[in-house]
C-alpha cells in the first residue's frame, strides 16, 4: 500500500493537470501575440515603417504565428477529448515550457523596444534578429509541440 501513497504524492507533487498547463501556457502566448499585433498595428498606422509595413509583418508573423497555430491547433484538436482531462504533466517540464516561451517573447518584444537605441533601421533590426530569435524559437517549438501533442494519462505517467 505504500507505494500507492507515494505515487498520489509524486502526482500531487511533481505532476500538473495537462489541461490546465495548455491552458495557460495558451493565454500566455495569444495574450503576448495579440499585444505585440497592436503595437505593429500601431506602428504601421503611425507610419514607423513608412509606406510598406510588410517587412514588419512578415517578421513578426514568422516570429509569433507558428507557435499560436500549433497551440489553437493543438487546442481544437483536443477539445472534445474527455479523456484528456486526466493527463498530466512534470512540472519541472513544465517550467521549462514557461521559461522558454517567457524568454523568446521578451526577447521579440525587445526586438521592437531597442530599434529607436540602435543604429539600424527597424527592417535590418528585424532581419538580424533572427540570429538570437530563431536558436530560441527551435527550443519553444520543441517544447510546445511535445506539450501539445503529447500526452499520457496520470496511470501510466507514474508506471
Amino acid at each position: 500500500m505504500a507505494p500507492a501513497k507515494n505515487m498520489q504524492e509524486l502526482a500531487d507533487s511533481e505532476l500538473a493537470s495537462l489541461e490546465q498547463v495548455r491552458s495557460s501556457l495558451s493565454k500566455l502566448w495569444l495574450i503576448s501575440a495579440l499585444v505585440i499585433g497592436l503595437v505593429l498595428i500601431a506602428q504601421s498606422l503611425s507610419g514607423h515603417y513608412g509606406e510598406d509595413p510588410e517587412p514588419a509583418w512578415k517578421w513578426f508573423l514568422g516570429s509569433v504565428m507558428p507557435t499560436v497555430g500549433v497551440i489553437v491547433g493543438a487546442l481544437c484538436y483536443t477539445a472534445l477529448d474527455a479523456r484528456r482531462l486526466k493527463y498530466v504533466v512534470r512540472r519541472s517540464f513544465l517550467r521549462l515550457c514557461y521559461a522558454l516561451s517567457i524568454v523568446y517573447l521578451l526577447l521579440v518584444v525587445l526586438t521592437i523596444a531597442i530599434e529607436p537605441f540602435v543604429a539600424a533601421d527597424s527592417f535590418e533590426l528585424m532581419r538580424i534578429s533572427k540570429y538570437w530569435l530563431a536558436p530560441v524559437q527551435t527550443l519553444v517549438a520543441s517544447v510546445i509541440g511535445v506539450l501539445f501533442f503529447k500526452a499520457a494519462p496520470l496511470e501510466s505517467s507514474l508506471t
